[in-house]
C-alpha cells in the first residue's frame, strides 16, 4: 500500500498523499 500511487481506492490501499488509503 505504501508503493501505490496517491489517490488509489479504499480497496487498492490508495496511497501515503491518497484520500483513504485502505490498509495504509
Amino acid at each position: 500500500a505504501d508503493r501505490r500511487p496517491a489517490g488509489g481506492g479504499a480497496r487498492d490501499g490508495g496511497g501515503r498523499r491518497g484520500t483513504r488509503g485502505g490498509r495504509l
